[in-house]
């Protein structure tokens, strides 16, 4: 399964789509993504019909929406099938990163990207900026960002 590397972007872990490179939300809990730039169906939603009662007891229809799982299933199989899916591979001091940017009080200053020995063997083009996590802490302690 091919990886991608997480990197924070205003407050938010992304991963970039090596095949459009949209970036997608992505966080500690979820190790697996498949792009849904790439695999609309991924998202896929449908509706449901559901009763609801007025305030005067009368029955009425609604449609709400739910998530259309054959769809996001067949979309998921054919991700899979192309090798499209991706997992993510967070730094080992996520949680730390999380912690450190927290204390950034505007969100658009809460970045980090690993620096470039981190990333080589999976993206190879990647530019030569980035930083460690020692890096970052130094950073946030030195210029008063909190």
């Amino acid at each position: 399964m091919p990886k991608l590397y997480a990197y924070m972007f205003r407050g938010q872990w992304l991963a970039d789509c090596p095949k459009c490179r949209n970036a997608s939300q992505v966080d500690l809990s979820r190790k697996k993504i498949i792009c849904i730039s790439c695999h609309r169906g991924i998202i896929a939603t449908a509706y449901a019909m559901q009763l609801s009662r007025t305030a005067n007891g009368s029955e009425r229809q609604l449609m709400r929406p739910v998530a259309d799982l054959e769809i996001r299933e067949k979309a998921a199989q054919q991700a899979r099938a192309m090798d499209e899916e991706y997992e993510i591979i967070f730094p080992a001091g996520a949680v730390n990163i999380e912690q450190v940017l927290s204390k950034v009080r505007d969100p658009r200053g809460r970045c980090w990207f690993p620096d470039r020995e981190e990333i080589r063997a999976l993206h190879p083009r990647a530019s030569a900026y980035g930083q460690s996590i020692r890096d970052l802490v130094e950073e946030v302690s030195n210029y008063g960002l909190g």
